[in-house]
């Protein structure tokens, strides 16, 4: 089991290649190779009603945290 619980998931894509391909080389069937993804979310009816609920302190010029706040580049 490879399991994911934080960061953007799509970064995570050569690894889980990685793991599938060297699962098959040693004998294991696909199905017995599994990936887990946590992601955390909060839903509202609007996407400015889900920020204002969510993170009342956050700043209201973005309802989304910046690229670098995640320590992404």
């Amino acid at each position: 089991m490879v399991a994911i619980i934080g960061g953007e998931t799509a970064r995570f894509r050569p690894l889980i290649d990685l793991y599938r391909e060297t699962g098959a080389r040693f004998g294991h069937a696909p199905e017995q190779l599994k990936v887990g993804v946590h992601s955390l979310g909060y839903v509202a009816a609007t996407r400015q009603q889900a920020a204002d609920e969510f993170f009342p302190a956050t700043p209201r010029r973005s309802v989304a945290w910046p690229r670098s706040a995640a320590g992404a580049p």
